[in-house]
């Protein structure tokens, strides 16, 4: 058994006569765009924290972290040394200068060379290290001990000088 109900309609709510918003609407409104303009800062900033800057390095200093490398590598072994500085001299001419070679010896990277920008002593440098590795490279002598270093602080010693514009 229920008990007997009874239900009563108000009389509607009276609109304000000047036909203005409620204050409260535009406060939550403003309040939303507050939140939303705060939480985009906040992701931007994180995204633009995440994205790794990619440095752009010289041939130079492309070389000299290679020089380093090969260093390590080579330990006192003066032929591996030598093989490697070959190598890494073409890759800097070829990257630097856009050397290309007629023929893959020495000489013929030394007789392209001559079409470069360097200066003549730094020319003359580096085609002496050029003949200097492509000879010791097959040498059966064996080198003096610390040739390398001397060698590997030597070529680094002209690059930091002369190649670092």
């Amino acid at each position: 058994m229920t008990e007997p109900m009874s239900l009563q309609i108000a009389a509607a709510l009276p609109v304000q006569p000047d036909g203005k918003p409620r204050s409260t609407l535009l406060l939550i409104l403003f309040g939303a765009l507050v939140v939303i303009a705060i939480a985009s800062w906040v992701i931007r900033s994180r995204i633009a924290k995440r994205a790794p800057v990619e440095i752009i390095k010289t041939p130079a200093e492309i070389f000299l972290e290679n020089l380093a490398q090969l260093r390590l590598d080579s330990g006192n072994d003066v032929k591996k040394f030598q093989t490697g500085l070959y190598k890494q001299l073409v890759l800097f001419l070829k990257n630097r200068f856009n050397l290309e070679p007629a023929g893959p010896g020495a000489e013929d990277i030394v007789i392209s060379l001559q079409a470069t920008s360097l200066s003549d002593a730094q020319k003359e440098k580096i085609s002496s290290w050029l003949i200097r590795a492509e000879k010791e490279k097959f040498s059966p002598v064996a080198a003096a001990p610390g040739e390398t270093i001397r060698l590997e602080s030597e070529v680094r010693e002209f690059f930091e000088k002369n190649m670092m514009n």
